[in-house]
């Protein structure tokens, strides 16, 4: 691949790029992204005033937002979706909300010079952090970590479709 080189190259790669801005974040298999998502099974849940994913090992709010779209799937199944970058250790995040947080354990730690990426489990699910190389953690060890849940994803468990 490369560079485009000429006119008409650089319209195919023009048109490859609005073509995946058109369609980014339909499904979970339209992922035109550097960093794979994470993804959880688990219900949707009320409780305590909102929606809340319930993935087994852990459960955390819905964002207002994504709680408007997911009212339908309250008591189902639904696929829970969040990338790397949206993951934080609690230590590091200033006033944490509590029911954003869940505690994971350090599978595997992969420098990769600027961040670290951390791999860890619920015991249902391992997914992977990216994280800045002031992370101190050690494989084995359990932590406490937040979800952006702004930028968290619902998807049907069948199709893959986002939840509109």
């Amino acid at each position: 691949v490369g560079f485009p080189t000429n006119a008409t190259q650089t319209a195919i790669c023009c048109a490859s790029i609005r073509g995946f801005r058109e369609i980014r974040g339909r499904n979970k298999f339209v992922c035109p992204h550097p960093n794979p998502m994470n993804f959880f099974t688990g219900t949707i849940e009320p409780a305590e005033g909102g929606l809340w994913f319930n993935e087994g090992g852990f459960r955390v709010r819905l964002s207002d937002e994504l709680a408007a779209r997911a009212d339908a799937w309250s008591g189902k199944e639904v696929v829970f979706g969040i990338r790397p970058e949206d993951i934080a250790d609690t230590l590091y995040v200033g006033n944490p909300a509590p029911d954003h947080c869940l505690k994971a354990r350090v599978d595997v730690i992969e420098p990769m010079g600027a961040e670290v990426f951390i791999y860890f489990t619920t015991g249902r699910h391992s997914f992977v952090a990216r994280m800045n190389t002031t992370e101190q953690a050690e494989v084995n060890q359990e932590l406490s970590l937040i979800f952006s849940m702004k930028k968290a994803h619902l998807f049907h468990p069948e199709t893959g479709a986002r939840l509109a």
